[in-house]
């Protein structure tokens, strides 16, 4: 049987709670484990899980609070700064490759780079994006943000194209990025590794030809039909970031003859696409 889950203002600490299993006994805050997601309450006997408590929602905090729990109430403006924080951030996020400038090179390498010098003044601490000391992009800076920097690596990776080679941390940012989080820096590794890997020779990919389509070769509608016809055949297909569903739901890169089609959500490529030009 799994542990019971309690609402986290109905949760005492200094309650008493009885192991099943082994018939140890104690108060709930002498075997607690803290993680970003909830606090659970283990045995201090046998180690079983005796209780989970997830942290509680914005929604409700205030419900509680509506409804008289002090400690709700005096959560209230903590809620109120994380909400306002996410709003800064939403206002500066980067979202779409046309944000970025465009960069000359066949190796275009960025900076993720951390400037804390006005949070008194702006209460935001910044992750500045740099190529070749110059500054293209910043936004708000989340604290182990790992999944953040693998969403603006997939971004740059969708302007830049095989030509991004690495999202190197600097020193300065590598704290900040981490925290505590014991496999941020492999992931940031794996990252760049599969970034390297995209950069190799692809062939040509897929190769579609569809000799019904309209128009000569190398015409942009004709190419735009081969595409759309092409991509409905693929049928189902599924991404390492979980995301999973039909061809036509992906996201296509380039121009001309090769396509580049990446996941929807992470935006990582899938799989290239060559057209028919003769």
């Amino acid at each position: 049987m799994s542990a019971p889950i309690q609402n986290f203002y109905e949760y005492d600490r200094d309650a008493t709670i009885t192991c099943p299993a082994c018939g140890w006994s104690g108060t709930c805050s002498a075997s607690e484990n803290f993680t970003w997601e909830l606090v659970d309450v283990c045995c201090g006997s046998c180690d079983k899980m005796l209780l989970i408590v997830p942290h509680p929602t914005h929604e409700q905090t205030r419900k509680a609070a509506a409804e008289g729990n002090e400690k709700a109430k005096a959560d209230i403006q903590l809620v109120e700064e994380r909400e306002a924080f996410f709003a800064r951030a939403k206002e500066h996020s980067l979202t779409s490759a046309s944000q970025l400038p465009e960069l000359e090179g066949d190796e275009v390498i960025i900076e993720w780079d951390f400037d804390d010098k006005e949070r008194a003044e702006d209460k935001n601490s910044w992750t500045v994006l740099r190529h070749q000391g110059q500054e293209i992009w910043r936004e708000v800076a989340f604290y182990e943000g790992i999944n953040r920097f693998e969403e603006v690596l997939w971004i740059l990776r969708e302007k830049y194209g095989t030509r991004m080679a690495e999202l190197r941390p600097t020193q300065a940012s590598i704290t900040y990025l981490c925290g505590d989080d014991l496999g941020a820096s492999a992931r940031i590794d794996s990252l760049n590794t599969d970034l390297a890997g995209l950069r190799k020779t692809q062939g040509d990919g897929f190769f579609v030809e569809f000799e019904d389509a309209d128009g000569q070769p190398g015409d942009p509608k004709r190419q735009e039909a081969e595409l759309q016809a092409s991509i409905a055949e693929i049928g189902s297909i599924d991404c390492s970031c979980g995301w999973a569903g039909d061809a036509t739901e992906t996201r296509v890169n380039g121009s001309g003859s090769r396509r580049e089609i990446s996941c929807p959500d992470c935006r990582r490529p899938l799989f290239m696409l060559t057209l028919d030009e003769s």
